[in-house]
């Protein structure tokens, strides 16, 4: 009700200490509720309502205390209690506000309809918290408020609600740096106690009777540094909590990176690659051992055996080979064997297994990798048959041919060369001639033009040169 004309209305004074500290604890309530929006935005279903209902209510605490001990900090010259129900509403009023603060700024895309709405529920949830705790006052005294001084307190909740809602989505995401957060924090930590302090301005207490003091609490320094130290305890707790998901949330996104790097990895290359467990069932399988087998994806295979995809026969030789390596515990290295694709065609394979243990060393599972080797299987069959094709026109034929190393050491040569020199076989020759060819069995003066014409040219063509024979005689070669 309005004062009536000349009534006298109680003086009122700040303690500015509390009033300092009034701030100070908006502030530290600021940067905790940066913090929760970043975890509130980085989390996704059931941890993301679990984080917006911690969220909101340590941010909420924070507010709470700050008005408090705002209030505290206005000393009348009477003894002020508060109603204990009230002043839980209070409490749940500045909750709901910062349960919708955080709800709008976690927002992948923040709307001015989403900013508009969210800054009016916002800023008369802050009110509602500010002047219900102002109900809550039990004194002989009654509240009367200046009615434009009144609303200019709501409008500007509003508008530092709408303020607020943009610094909390624009620096309360996780990438923020924790300067820029702190920057912010001191913002909106000095903008928080702008709507109490301009609230309070507006009231005035005209002296009545002592009301009824029931369900009333006396807020004694001692209750105050006990509201402080639980507040600040609960701040304290979402922070470390909210450090805590930010590690855990960073190295659970660079498992993920990595795991999506290994799959892609895994998925690429072209040897079949999987773990089974002692059952035999896939944990881990490769595409390309998804179609080896016939199925359209690696998602397929796990949980399964190879017994659905192959033939029993096929299936249970797979198998034995895979307990064998188990229950001895050796690994098996670059085992050659040939095995059946989904189509029945037979392809040659490098096979590794590989015994799991788990941290106490019992087997849990092999891991394998097979690599198709058939390509290479072709290519070595065809290089032999080219090598047989080359040794056999090397053995038969009518020249003589032969291979030295560097220093002039007889390395290789055929039937007919050896023949020449009146030796049984090449390997007879090369037992016998030991030092370099060329001063065993050529001739000193022409091998030292010989040595000549290579130095010059880097080869020598139909040059004559004259030989010794096992037996000591001599004939003439041409050579190149």
């Amino acid at each position: 009700m309005p004062p009536v004309s000349g009534t006298a209305f109680l003086a009122g004074s700040y303690d500015y200490r509390l009033v300092v500290l009034s701030v100070i604890i908006a502030v530290i309530t600021s940067y905790v509720a940066l913090d929760l929006a970043g975890r509130v935005s980085a989390n996704y279903g059931f941890s993301r309502a679990m984080w917006l209902l911690g969220g909101a209510f340590a941010m909420g605490s924070g507010i709470w205390c700050m008005h408090y001990t705002g209030m505290l900090a206005f000393r009348l010259p009477v003894l002020v209690s508060y109603h204990i129900p009230t002043v839980l509403v209070s409490l749940l009023a500045a909750v709901l506000a910062s349960y919708i603060a955080l709800y709008v700024v976690s927002r992948d895309r923040l709307t001015p309809a989403h900013l508009a709405g969210g800054s009016a529920l916002m800023g008369a949830g802050i009110s509602t918290m500010h002047y219900t705790g102002m109900a809550a006052m039990r004194l002989p005294a009654m509240h009367s408020y200046n009615k434009g001084v009144w609303v200019l307190s709501v409008v500007l909740a509003m508008i530092l609600s709408f303020a607020g809602l943009l610094i909390l989505h624009d620096s309360g995401t996780a990438s923020r740096s924790w300067k820029r957060k702190i920057v912010a924090a001191i913002v909106l930590g000095f903008a928080i106690p702008i709507m109490h302090y301009s609230g309070m301005a507006g009231v005035r207490f005209i002296p009545m009777a002592m009301p009824d003091l029931s369900n009333s609490l006396d807020i004694s320094g001692l209750a105050h540094l006990g509201i402080l130290a639980v507040t600040f305890l609960v701040l304290g707790f979402a922070l470390v909590t909210s450090l805590v998901d930010r590690r855990l949330s960073a190295q659970q996104v660079m498992l993920e990176s990595e795991r999506k790097i290994l799959r892609t990895l895994i998925d690429n290359i072209p040897d079949l690659m999987y773990v089974k467990d002692t059952e035999g069932r896939f944990v881990v399988a490769n595409l390309q051992a998804a179609l080896w087998v016939g199925a359209s994806c690696s998602e397929e295979l796990i949980g399964r055996t190879e017994f659905e995809f192959l033939p029993p026969e096929r299936a249970a030789a797979s198998h034995e080979n895979q307990q064998r390596v188990m229950s001895s515990g050796q690994a098996m290295f670059n085992h050659e064997e040939m095995i059946l694709d989904s189509s029945g065609k037979e392809t040659p394979m490098l096979t590794t297994k590989v015994p799991l243990r788990d941290t106490h060393g019992r087997i849990t599972g092999v891991a394998c990798v097979k690599r198709n080797i058939g390509e290479r299987k072709k290519a070595e069959q065809a290089l032999e048959a080219a090598e047989r094709k080359y040794r056999g026109m090397f053995d038969q034929a009518l020249v003589g041919i032969f291979q030295l190393d560097p220093d002039g050491r007889l390395l290789t040569l055929n039937a007919s060369m050896a023949h020449f020199l009146l030796y049984e076989s090449p390997e007879e020759m090369l037992e016998c001639v030991k030092g370099p060819l060329w001063l065993t069995a050529v001739s000193q003066a022409r091998n030292g033009e010989f040595l000549i014409a290579m130095e010059e040219f880097g080869h020598v063509r139909a040059f004559e040169l004259e030989v010794f024979r096992k037996d000591g005689s001599k004939i003439w070669i041409s050579a190149t």
